[in-house]
């Protein structure tokens, strides 16, 4: 599996593009996604200050995704460019690849340009995008549209096996 990092489980809570945290519930559901899926994070930056920022977040939040020894730091990648990033999913070649743009864009050419190489896409967006997304054809079956990251289906089954343990 690879998640863009940017809008699926980090957000700009302010108008520094260098501030970010963690959406509501997601770095739980981070964790119960690495005991079933070899997880690599993609993350879109536009300066070494914000990757300093982002990978510093990723190294010190208690209970995290470094600290609990739930993610690999070799997997963790980042890039500058839109192309970049679509080559390495595709070098990766995911299962399911979870996306959510990044400051200047939602993400919808690499989710249109991953459909055919990818078997499940989880594109996360606005309601406003989800909305016009719906009536367009471009998108394949594979694109699951939602608004977060902890209510898609993917969340619902690691989520749900997690009560049957």
């Amino acid at each position: 599996m690879t998640i863009s990092l940017k809008n699926t489980v980090l957000w700009n809570p302010s108008s520094d593009i260098s501030m970010y945290a963690f959406h509501e519930n997601v770095l739980q559901l981070i964790i119960r996604l690495t005991y079933v899926y070899d997880i690599y994070i993609i993350i879109h930056i536009s300066s070494v200050k914000e990757r300093d920022r982002i990978q510093f977040l990723l190294e010190n939040t208690q209970g995290g995704l470094f600290t609990g020894g739930y993610m690999d730091h070799r997997k963790i990648i980042y890039c500058s460019e839109e192309e970049g990033k679509v080559h390495i999913i595709r070098h990766i070649e995911p299962v399911i690849h979870i996306e959510g743009g990044w400051e200047e864009d939602d993400g919808e050419k690499i989710v249109k340009r991953l459909q055919p190489f990818v078997n499940k896409i989880v594109w996360i967006v606005t309601k406003r995008k989800m909305d016009l997304m719906k009536s367009d054809h471009d998108l394949k079956h594979n694109v699951e549209l939602t608004e977060r990251l902890v209510d898609t289906s993917i969340a619902h089954e690691v989520m749900e096996n997690n009560n049957d343990e």
